[in-house]
C-alpha cells in the first residue's frame, strides 16, 4: 500500500459513505493541482520575460503560503478525534 492507499483508506475512515465520491474527488484535485498547474505557470512566467529563479521562487513563496494556511488553521473535529485514535493505538503497542 502506497500513499494513496493510505490517504483514502483515512477518507474511508472520517466520511460518509453518501459524501465519499465527492470528497475523494476534492483531494485529488488538491492532491495533482501543484502537478498541473505548475509547469503551466511556470511557462507564463518565462513568456513574460522572467527568468526560472523569478518564477521558482514564486511558486515557492505560494507553496509555503498553503503551507502556512494549514499549519495554523484549527483542525477540525473529525481530525482531532482521528489524531485521540491514532495516539491510543500508539499507546496500546
Amino acid at each position: 500500500m502506497g500513499w494513496f492507499g493510505l490517504l483514502f483508506a483515512q477518507l474511508l475512515r472520517l466520511v460518509p459513505r453518501e459524501e465519499l465520491a465527492h470528497c475523494s474527488g476534492g483531494v485529488q484535485v488538491f492532491t495533482f493541482g501543484g502537478s498541473m498547474l505548475g509547469p503551466y505557470l511556470v511557462s507564463c512566467m518565462l513568456e513574460l520575460g522572467h527568468s526560472y529563479s523569478v518564477a521558482y521562487v514564486c511558486l515557492g513563496t505560494f507553496t509555503m503560503g498553503g503551507g502556512a494556511a494549514l499549519l495554523f488553521h484549527a483542525p477540525s473535529r473529525a481530525a482531532e478525534r482521528a489524531q485521540a485514535e491514532a495516539v491510543e493505538v500508539v499507546n496500546r503497542t
